[in-house]
This record gives C-alpha cells, structure tokens and sequence, in this order.
C-alpha cells in the first residue's frame, strides 16, 4: 500500500510538470509551521534568558506548555532511559532552538514528527528544525528520545542538585539546577508548564512525583506511575522520587492526598498529639492556611525536623514556623526560609532568587544564629548562608534591582520591617509579596538600617 502511494506521486508530480510551461518548476512541500514569513526574517533563539546571575540557563524563542516525560529507571544499573514530549509555540519567527540538557546521550530529535538536526555544547541542546523555521506563534511538538547515568549538577554556592542515586532508587531534588539532569527542558523560572510524568521503575518499588496520580500499570517486571500537574509550574520544582514507601491515601474536601513515608529516614523523638499523618490547613482565611501541630518536649531537649512539601497551587506557595510554649502567649518565628512566596498570579519572577531571603535576612541577626527562650527550653535555629551574602548585596541597589525584579531603596534608609505574625492576619493573598510585605511593614514597624524593597508589578524589571 505505501508503494503505490508512492507511485501515485510521482505520476502527479509528472502531470502537473507536463502540464506548465517548460521554464516552470514543480512547487515544492513546505513543512507545517513555516508559512506566512519570508525565510530571511527567521532567526535563532537566544541560548540563555540573561539571568544576572545564570546568564545561560532557559532559552529564548518559544515558550513551553506542556513536558511529557516517559521514563524508565533501573536502580541496578543507575541508568535512564527516557522519551521527552514537548509542546510549545513560538514567540518569534524561530530558525532554531535551544533547550537545556547536561550529561545525558540523546539519541533522536523530532520536531512536528520530522527528523530533526542537532548538536550538544556545554549543556545546551540545539535543534533545527527541516524548513526555514517555525513562524511565530506556530505551536509545535518537539520528541527527543535519550538516556545515560543521570548525575549530580555542582554548585559551589548552593550545594549539588539534580538526580540523587539511592540505595533503592533515586530522587530529584534541589534549585536553581535540578531539570536539566534528568531531561530535555528550557530551565528557568520565567518559561513555567505543565508535566506528565509516566515513570517506569521495578515493580516492589514505588514512584511519587508532581501533582495527581492518575494510574499505575503493571507490566513484566515494571510498573508505570503516571503523575499529573496541570497548573504550570516552575522546571527546578519538577520532581520525583524512586524507592520503598509506605503510601496512604486519603481526601479531605474533596481532595486527595497521597504520603510515601520512608521509615529508614529517621526515629522521631518526640510525636505530635495529633498523630504522625500529615498536618493540612483548611481554615476559611484568605491570607494564611495556618496548622497547628503540638508536641511534648523530652526535658533533656530535643531537636526537631519535619519535612514541608510544597504544593503546586501558585496561591500558597509560603511557609514560616512560630512557636509558643502551651498556655502562654510567648510567640516566636523561627528564622529560616520563612515567608517562602510566589507571586500567586503565575507571572515569574524574572530572575532566581525571590522575596524569601529578604525575610530571612531581616529575621536573622548577623552571624545567622537565633535564641529564644520558650518556658524551660530554648529552641535554636540556624539562618541560611545566603542571608548573609545578601547583606552584602545591599550595598549595591542596581544589582539588587535587575537581580529581584524590585526597586530598591538607597543603602542607609531606615525601613519597616514586617512584622509576620501579625500580617499572617491580614485578608489579603500575595499575588503581590513584596508590596504587602511592604505595607504591613509599615503598619507594624520594626526599625531595621538595612534596604528594604518596593514592588514593582509581577515580571517588572529593569
């Protein structure tokens, strides 16, 4: 049958010249996507969004929707193999493209089911697509079928990242570079999507990732999960883990929810009162879910450690701890990574570091270490590094103002600082963190000398 389709062709192809005027050539297939631009206004996107501090991370050109990933992983070996389904539109009149992608071997590109060239450099994969390119706002399907040992991505100022070999399995984990370990993805904040997520491990073990779990299916020696996220979301957030958890399920609200709890992690010393399954706020506050979990103190002390995972709803993307002794009033916030935000309207925030170091700085003295005393016990807490290095940032305002996507005050000014356990109160949601923050701080004022910011609109910057 594709024989004769082929014949039929070329006999059409033959009529058609025949049938014109000797001089004339027959007109030739031009590939979907790359009508309606004359071929010399195509140009390449840019390998990089300019990130102050990642200049080459993301890409330039197009704007993704949706990843789905399949995946197969065998602990035994460490090895990968996987197959990336990208969809995506062109933002300009693209000749080519770049994604990126550190480690792995690709083994073929295909854009809108053509075969596609390419080539790798320094963790960038560039494709180029048959024809003259894709025009501008052409949505377009990219399949880049590859595999390899996954590693670690280095970082001598935020720690590795990337894909962590267990001794069961495997875990994704860490920021600003994590995706690019493990597949094809334009990675930085500004591009968010969509993922599909169906991962191939050993039957005994299981498979946890983003968003909902749609299905498991068995076969041979693998089980398939398929883990859904419908609301974009930001690269350096996809995730999964590989191993053996205890998984529960359980609604709430009409939502379900799913644990895979590692026994081996640790032996908790001390349990909540409300039982060990996880704490979910559902109060009617528009600002703040708050949840309350209480706990007897061993009277030698004890350290402790939970673990906070964060949802992909873009509206509730914070967190920070208070703490207080049982029937007293003696409220302090534990400094850490407290006022975690997001910009709740899914604009991106133009460059990688957020609000949440700013709080933490100013809720953290210099030397990143806080006391407080809560009845007979103290509680300790560490700041992060970076606190202290953004300290030092603050004396130079352009930097701060193209890093943050803020205006910043002139070094020297007094500001407000906020005052979090009473702007947890407040009705309002933080599509706009750095501009309420701003506001409660000067509502409830704690006098600091250190810069503060003032918010531009999301996705502002110079």
């Amino acid at each position: 049958m594709a024989q004769l389709s082929r014949r039929t062709g070329v006999v059409v192809l033959v009529a058609l010249a025949l049938a014109v005027p000797a001089t004339a050539a027959p007109s030739q297939a031009v590939p979907a996507g790359t009508q309606g631009a004359p071929e010399g206004r195509f140009r390449p996107g840019a390998p990089g969004t300019g990130d102050p501090y990642f200049p080459r991370d993301g890409n330039r050109g197009y704007d993704v929707k949706r990843y789905v990933l399949d995946l197969r992983y065998r602990p035994s070996t460490g090895r990968l193999a996987g197959v990336a389904t990208i969809r995506a539109r062109s933002t300009q009149d693209l000749s080519r493209f770049n994604l990126d992608l550190d480690g792995l071997r690709v083994r073929s590109v295909r854009v809108d089911g053509r075969r596609a060239t390419w080539r790798r450099h320094a963790g960038e994969l560039t494709i180029d697509p048959q024809g003259p390119g894709l025009r501008r706002g052409h949505r377009f399907r990219t399949v880049i079928r590859y595999g390899g040992r996954p590693r670690l991505l280095p970082s001598q100022s935020l720690g590795a990242g990337g894909f962590f070999h267990t001794d069961d399995g495997a875990v994704v984990a860490g920021q600003p570079h994590a995706a690019s370990a493990w597949f094809p993805v334009n990675d930085h904040p500004t591009d968010k999507a969509g993922y599909t997520f169906r991962i191939s491990a050993p039957r005994a073990l299981q498979v946890v990732a983003n968003g909902t779990l749609e299905r498991r299916r068995r076969h041979g020696a693998f089980t398939t999960w398929t883990w859904s996220a419908g609301k974009p979301m930001a690269s350096y957030l996809a995730t999964m883990a590989i191993g053996h958890f205890a998984l529960s399920h359980h609604r709430r609200r009409g939502i379900s929810y799913w644990d895979a709890i590692d026994s081996r992690l640790f032996q908790p010393v001390a349990a909540p009162r409300t039982g060990r399954q996880l704490a979910i706020g559902q109060q009617a506050d528009s600002s703040y879910k708050r949840l309350t979990r209480s706990i007897d103190v061993p009277a030698g002390g004890a350290q402790l450690s939970f673990w906070v995972t964060r949802n992909t709803e873009p509206d509730w993307d914070f967190f920070f701890v208070e703490a207080h002794t049982a029937g007293l009033d003696d409220w302090t916030t534990l400094a850490d990574t407290q006022g975690h935000t997001s910009t709740g309207t899914g604009a991106s925030c133009p460059s990688w570091l957020g609000l949440h170091p700013f709080l933490a700085h100013y809720q953290t003295p210099p030397g990143g270490r806080v006391l407080r005393r809560l009845g007979e016990h103290r509680v300790v807490a560490r700041g992060v590094r970076r606190q202290r290095r953004l300290r030092e940032l603050g004396g130079r305002p352009q930097r701060l103002r193209r890093t943050h996507g803020r205006g910043v005050a002139q070094p020297g000014q007094r500001r407000d600082l906020p005052d979090v356990r009473r702007l947890r109160r407040r009705r309002h949601r933080l599509h706009r963190p750095g501009q309420h923050l701003v506001r409660g701080g000067r509502r409830h004022p704690g006098r600091v000398d250190d810069p503060w910011t003032a918010a531009r609109e999301p996705g502002e910057h110079q």
